[in-house]
């Protein structure tokens, strides 16, 4: 352990004759870790862990902060008929553990899913195919910036602020409520 006079200390780990690594905390009041003289990592004062970087990241999204000067990410591996997550909570017990996720499910057919409350609202299937499950309210729907929404409750409907085109469970086909077919 070395401690200078400008209120650093040192932790240095290295075999003898080779570069090492060091664990440094001083007037930052952080606990950094370099690798020789190169920064890699470190633990600020909150709590807050910043990977390639001293800056942290929007103040909204600052607790883990990754830096890389290439193409950078996190990988999250897991078994070949396993799942991986992100969750997304406010609380530590039932549903509010996991209002909202990003889930990837590996096997034969694999999957991705998004979630809100809970429930999945989006799945990407390994075809490509984009699946928009029934909510409570029984009624899918996709809509558009433009103001125009696909529904799907057993019958078909796409409408604006115009009007609408429905397709029943029946072939029946109205437009702006006027059956045509």
């Amino acid at each position: 352990m070395e401690a200078s006079n400008t209120n650093t200390a040192k932790l240095e780990l290295f075999q003898a004759g080779t570069s090492g690594y060091s664990l440094r905390t001083g007037s930052t009041d952080a606990l950094q870790f370099y690798r020789d003289s190169t920064y890699l990592a470190q633990f600020d004062s909150s709590g807050r862990f910043l990977i390639g970087t001293t800056t942290l990241g929007h103040s909204s999204a600052d607790d883990l902060t990754i830096n890389n000067s290439g193409n950078g990410g996190i990988t999250i591996r897991t078994g070949t008929s396993s799942n991986g997550a992100i969750f997304f909570a406010d609380g530590t017990s039932g549903d509010a553990r996991f209002d909202g996720f990003v889930q990837y499910n590996h096997g034969t057919n694999p999957y991705m899913l998004f979630g809100t409350v809970g429930d999945e609202r989006l799945r990407i299937t390994h075809e490509g195919e984009v699946r928009i499950p029934t909510g409570s309210n029984s009624t899918s729907r996709l809509t558009f910036g433009g103001g125009v929404n696909i529904y799907h409750d057993n019958n078909f409907k796409i409408e604006n602020s115009t009007g609408y085109l429905k397709l029943q469970s029946n072939n029946n086909l109205y437009i702006d409520g006027d059956q045509i077919y």
